[in-house]
């Protein structure tokens, strides 16, 4: 469960990119909604970080590992946000709507994080496992 309020904003990136996932997730009730949305954002923005052309593959793969690091400590989620926007800053001119999405994902990655490490402690286990999981595989 949900010990904090999630930022329905959030809910308008999720609508953004990915549009089927979001719909899916309008017939669950609010409390399943509320955990599945920010994982689901984590994972997103781990897929944005891997499938980037606009940073080396090493330096992606460092990238996943912070996110990793950062979603076990969250002292770690402010500069790990910072090398990610360090790093992706990519001009807007000519981008499409889902770039644009993407983009907007990884400005709020930090809240989507520290939504993330709001969970009880059981289902805040459970969620990292699974997340740890995509983003080592990616």
């Amino acid at each position: 469960m949900l010990r904090a309020v999630p930022d329905r904003s959030l809910d308008e990136i999720l609508s953004k990119v990915s549009r089927s996932f979001y719909l899916s997730l309008a017939i669950l009730p609010r409390a399943m909604r509320s955990q599945l949305s920010p994982a689901y954002l984590v994972a997103r923005a781990a897929d944005t970080i891997a499938d980037t052309r606009l940073v080396q593959a090493e330096r992606r793969i460092e990238l996943l590992d912070g996110m990793r690091r950062a979603m076990q400590d969250r002292e770690r989620i402010v500069p790990y946000v910072g090398d990610v926007g360090a790093e992706l800053r990519a001009p807007d001119a000519g981008a499409d709507d889902k770039s644009a999405a993407e983009r907007l994902l990884l400005t709020r990655l930090g809240d989507c994080l520290r939504w993330l490490d709001d969970f009880e402690a059981a289902d805040r286990d459970r969620a990292r496992k699974v997340l740890d999981t995509l983003i080592t595989g990616m």
